[in-house]
This record gives C-alpha cells, sequence and structure tokens, in this order.
C-alpha cells in the first residue's frame, strides 16, 4: 500500500487513505512529511515505530475532541 513510510510520500502517488499526493511541503528522509492530499493537510510520521510514536504522542494535543 502506497503512504505507508516517508520515503513512498511523493506527488501524484496515493497515500494510506486511497488519495492522491498533491504537493509536499517538508520532508526529512526516514523522519517525517508534510504534504496534502485533496482533503487535507498530512503529516507521515517516522517510520522507525518508537520515533513515530513519541512524534504522535507530541502532535496529539492538536487533535480536535468530540463535544461533551
Amino acid at each position: 500500500m502506497s503512504g505507508e513510510t516517508v520515503a513512498s510520500i511523493v506527488v501524484g502517488e496515493k497515500d494510506y487513505t486511497g488519495l492522491p499526493i498533491t504537493a509536499v511541503y517538508s520532508k526529512v528522509s526516514n523522519v517525517y512529511a508534510v504534504y496534502c492530499n485533496p482533503e487535507r493537510v498530512m503529516v507521515q510520521f517516522a517510520d522507525d515505530a518508537e520515533l513515530g510514536s513519541k512524534q504522535r504522542l507530541a502532535l496529539a494535543h492538536l487533535a480536535p475532541r468530540g463535544e461533551k
């Protein structure tokens, strides 16, 4: 499947959601990529599972929360 590694984030390829990658804003090999598809800006986290987990945790506070 496309979009599973930082290296696979390439304009014209599909990301892990199945949508085409329309722009790559920033990319550091194996560490992260910031890109967009037709619906939103996305982050591809590190290929290394431990680093990727730390990256997700660092950004978790940015995710919208459901209403209470």
